[in-house]
């Protein structure tokens, strides 16, 4: 039992941080209640016939999606709600007046109006937070305008069920706890870098060390780093300085991994069971698991911390390599702590709308995309005479994203996801009669749904699905009919809207991959040549670049892989390819980490002479040519390290560090080129 208890904790400290989905989980049931029981009041209150019960529906949806669009818990918060509660009763009272009868008695004028509003919200999806909330709200709101009613006049009470979900959510946001997504972070990131502390301690030659798990968790904690920079952009440098703090400890993690199975590989397994070596491992993994790891030290402390770690062990002999490369790895692990923000806020910049041409071209095609798909799916629903026929162009808008791939992949999850709770709705309401116990399961499918959708789209979609049909059923008497047309209107929308991704305009995600390996060759060559610059707020600026592109070549995985549904067969070598790139990033990293540390020593003719060639070397590999990595892979593997006196051991390492980590750049760049698409 307690096993089982710990294990659940464990669980949810991964998949919600700090409780703040949780919390924010009870934030949308609270507002919801609140909204459903305002518009039931009303509803019982009026005269027959005067407020429909579709209002209580229309209210505690508005009162989610604006707590939904609006994660954060400080006083900005209540503004956005403000602006984009603003927002929908613009589109509704327009719609309303558009929908009363004597204009439209058939409804459709309404529905063809959603066309051009869908295209916009794509146009603004591409554009940071705010747009991507105006678009959805748009499209969200202007959902209930087309819903089928013989009573045009439900149209009036929209905006009102509008004001009662913005006032439910603001009140709730008022009156309910609110977590700190920065108390969040900071939980997550002692969480990852506790654990890959306590792998540290615990490995040995018989156990490898293992971070891809921890990986797969930092991509979560960059996106929660998103949430707070929102919350609290005078903390944008700290935030983004902590992220990319983890991400280098991680990569030296990865790094120190694969040396260990280099050394058991060559049968050296006793270099990493040597008692000094032991003994550092542990100590490193102490400070990270210390209370003092986010104190930032000074650079006489640094260095007392790096001659003590290097100076226990590793001798003159140059031949000692793996034991060298072992003290270096350690100590750089330390290096990096050092890179912690100080945590004052800053001044905020003025904030400046730029659109690169990038951005505009991909939000251009998705606009045009999401028109035609809206206004075929318009066309299909109208032929066919379908009821909520909204729900169709509702999926174009949200299974839409850009490449085929990505277009694809959420495609499945959402039909999938979709057809399971509609099932589960069938089976709830021919099995449970009372109304009650549907309501609680609705409410808490609810509250799941933010803990979802993180993490997996397709139980999102089944919780959101469950809820509505729930929701219909209860208020307007829907039975399994509804829940059958829920299923058959999201599938002529996912394939509608993927029959779009792959005919107009279409872009592949395979097509990425060269682009993006281009990028990276691009930019760790002119990391190299800023090696030995001083300014190190540079430096870092330029790693944090080339680690972010590494990052961006990774998230295109899912995408590159749904495509095989489709034939469109991506390179039989993509997995590796992907891997070489990232290890490529790893090394160039840890190269210029190590170069710049040489700036402080006087240097001989000889040494100099040496890190000259190196550099060279390098930068030949670097430039796009297929020849250039093998041979300068060759040249790095010959070069001789010069020889130092016995007082710079450091300097010593730092040497075959550097020729080290050219070296297997050059190697990776070489396998890369020799990898045929």
């Amino acid at each position: 039992m307690t096993l089982g208890l710990t294990r659940l904790a464990s669980f949810l400290r991964r998949v919600d941080p700090g409780g703040l989905n949780l919390v924010r989980g009870l934030h949308f049931g609270l507002a919801t209640i609140l909204a459903g029981c305002i518009g039931y009041g009303l509803h019982r209150l009026a005269p027959p016939g005067v407020v429909p019960n579709l209002t209580i529906f229309c209210a505690a949806s508005a009162a989610f999606s604006l707590l939904f669009l609006t994660p954060g818990p400080k006083p900005t918060e209540f503004r956005l709600i403000l602006r984009n509660g603003a927002v929908v009763l613009a589109v509704l009272l327009v719609g309303a007046i558009v929908g009363w009868g004597s204009l439209d008695p058939s409804g459709r004028l309404v529905t063809y109006i959603w066309v051009p509003v869908i295209a916009f919200g794509f146009y603004l999806r591409r554009y940071g937070v705010d747009g991507t909330q105006v678009g959805r709200l748009m499209s969200m709101m202007f959902m209930f305008l087309v819903i089928e009613n013989p009573d045009r006049s439900v149209s009036w009470w929209l905006p009102l069920a509008a004001l009662i979900g913005a006032g439910s959510a603001i009140v709730v946001r008022i009156l309910g706890w609110r977590p700190s997504s920065l108390n969040a972070f900071a939980s997550e990131e002692h969480s990852i870098l506790s654990e890959f502390a306590r792998r540290l301690r615990d490995n040995d030659v018989a156990d490898q060390l293992e971070v891809d798990d921890l990986r797969a968790r930092w991509t979560e904690f960059a996106r929660l780093s998103n949430t707070v920079v929102f919350q609290n952009p005078q903390l944008s440098d700290d935030v983004q300085t902590r992220v990319l703090r983890v991400l280098r400890i991680l990569l030296s993690g990865q790094y120190i991994g694969d040396l260990y199975q280099e050394i058991a590989a060559s049968g050296n397994g006793d270099v990493i069971a040597r008692p000094d070596l032991a003994a550092l491992r542990k100590d490193v993994a102490q400070v990270l698991l210390g209370s003092d790891r986010y104190s930032v030290k000074t650079p006489d402390e640094v260095e007392r911390i790096r001659e003590r770690l290097l100076s226990s062990g590793g001798g003159n002999d140059q031949k000692d390599f793996y034991e060298f490369r072992l003290f270096a790895a350690y100590a750089r692990i330390f290096e990096i702590l050092q890179t912690t923000g100080t945590g004052k806020p800053t001044p905020e910049p003025r904030r400046v709308w730029q659109v690169n041409a990038a951005d505009s071209e991909a939000a251009n095609r998705m606009a045009i995309q999401g028109f035609v798909a809206a206004s075929v799916t318009i066309f299909l629903t109208s032929w066919f005479n379908l009821a909520h026929g909204f729900w169709a162009t509702m999926t174009v808008y949200m299974v839409l994203s850009g490449t085929a791939g990505a277009t694809l992949q959420r495609m499945t999850e959402r039909t999938i996801g979709t057809a399971a709770g509609a099932a589960l709705a069938i089976l709830v309401e021919n099995t449970i009669p009372l109304t009650s116990v549907q309501a609680a399961t609705a409410l808490l499918a609810l509250g799941l749904v933010v803990l979802a959708l993180p993490g997996n789209y397709t139980i999102a979609s089944g919780l959101i699905s469950y809820t509505v049909l729930i929701a219909f059923h209860l208020l307007a008497d829907a039975g399994s009919g509804n829940a059958l047309a829920r299923v058959y209107d999201t599938f002529i929308g996912a394939f509608t809207g993927l029959a779009a991704a792959l005919l107009i305009f279409p872009v592949r995600s395979v097509d990425k991959i060269d682009p993006f390996l281009v990028d990276i060759r691009s930019k760790a060559l002119d990391l190299v040549h800023t090696a030995t610059d001083v300014q190190k707020q540079q430096l870092n600026a330029s790693v944090a670049a080339l680690e972010q592109s590494s990052r961006k070549l990774a998230e295109i995985i899912p995408e590159i892989e749904a495509e095989r549904l489709l034939d469109l067969q991506p390179p039989k070598k993509l997995r590796r390819r992907l891997a070489y790139a990232d290890a490529l990033v790893s090394y160039v990293t840890l190269y210029v980490d190590t170069r710049s540390k040489t700036e402080p020593f006087q240097l001989s003719n000889e040494t100099a002479e040496f890190l000259r060639t190196v550099q060279e070397q390098l930068e030949k590999a670097l430039l796009p040519s297929p020849e250039a990595p093998g041979a300068a892979a060759d040249t790095l593997k010959k070069l001789e390290i010069p020889r130092l006196d016995v007082d710079s051991r450091r300097l010593t390492m730092m040497l075959i560090g550097i020729r080290y980590y050219a070296y297997k750049t050059a190697t990776v760049l070489h396998e890369l080129n020799t990898l045929k698409p």
